[in-house]
């Protein structure tokens, strides 16, 4: 994907490391292009033992609150 013009992540949060390590990455927060913070999981795809590539999922914060905590704030009113 290097050489398709926006494709390379080699720069993306994590990424260097799963090349060397192919291990599983929880990136630091960081702020995407549109100016969220966001995390990004990566993990290590294989085929026949051989390291083939990476998957890459970047969260914005703000999906992550309003599914799992802003939920938990409205239970906790109602006691």
């Amino acid at each position: 994907m290097a050489n398709r013009l926006g494709m390379d992540c080699a720069d993306k949060p994590g990424v260097a490391y799963e090349i060397i390590e192919h291990k599983p990455y929880v990136s630091e927060v960081f702020y995407n292009y549109l100016g969220d913070s966001a995390i990004s999981l990566s993990a290590p795809v294989f085929y026949r033992d051989e390291f083939v590539g990476i998957v890459r999922w970047m969260i914005q914060l703000d999906r992550i609150s309003e599914r799992f905590v802003q939920p938990i704030n409205t239970m906790k009113s109602w006691f």
